[in-house]
């Protein structure tokens, strides 16, 4: 089972607000001793530079586990638990069960004719190996798969590549991050039986599939 104490929230906002679902369900956590810490990007319009600094952070503390949360993401403590695979009492953990470095929660986008996004990073958990694995990793030619680049005198690693380039595919920071991660082996967990509402001009809602792994 993983130490709540282990985990870390990051939170990238642009503006520095946050849905009230947000923010009802991070107090639900922190009540229930959920996680261990919580660090948010304010004021950084660009997604993927924000979640690079959140990681860069997150890899220098202590911490083992991170769970992105985006701020227009709707969620409560059993979405949560659901993420983290805690057992709902003593009885039910399971000690030989897998642990995936990656688990990612399905959510639905902001547009009704298109299906969820499976591969986002709004609800998701990473364990610090997975970015381990991703440094440390080169292509067929030598060359590193994340680059690096500098911030305010900080060398600072580039998971969430966005843009074309992958084969011809554009892809988002999170397409991007998972691209990297499917390339080096990173083991992921598609988790289907959260609950969790999309917020933007309505509430989107995702109906998961009861029992789903």
């Amino acid at each position: 089972m993983i130490d709540p104490k282990t985990v870390l929230i990051l939170v990238p906002t642009i503006d520095g607000r946050v849905e009230s679902g947000f923010s009802g369900g991070l107090a639900s956590c922190a009540g229930s001793g959920m996680f261990g810490g919580i660090e948010f990007m304010e004021g950084c319009s660009e997604i993927s530079l924000a979640r690079n600094l959140l990681v860069h952070k997150f890899l220098q503390s202590e911490f083992e586990w991170c769970v992105f949360i985006d701020s227009d993401i709707r969620f409560g403590a059993e979405d949560f638990r659901l993420l983290m695979d805690y057992p709902q009492s003593r009885e039910d953990h399971n000690p030989d069960a897998p642990m995936y470095e990656v688990v990612c929660a399905e959510y639905s986008r902001k547009v009704d004719t298109l299906d969820p996004a499976r591969f986002g990073l709004g609800f998701t958990r990473i364990h610090r190996t997975a970015f381990l694995k991703l440094k440390a990793a080169d292509d067929d030619e030598g060359t590193p798969r994340v680059g690096e680049f500098i911030h305010q005198g900080n060398l600072i690693s580039h998971f969430f590549p966005s843009g074309p380039g992958f084969n011809n595919i554009w892809y988002g920071e999170d397409g991007g991050f998972f691209f990297l991660c499917h390339l080096v082996g990173v083991t992921i967990r598609i988790e289907q039986r959260t609950k969790l509402v999309h917020m933007g001009r309505r509430a989107f809602p995702y109906v998961g599939v009861t029992g789903a792994n």
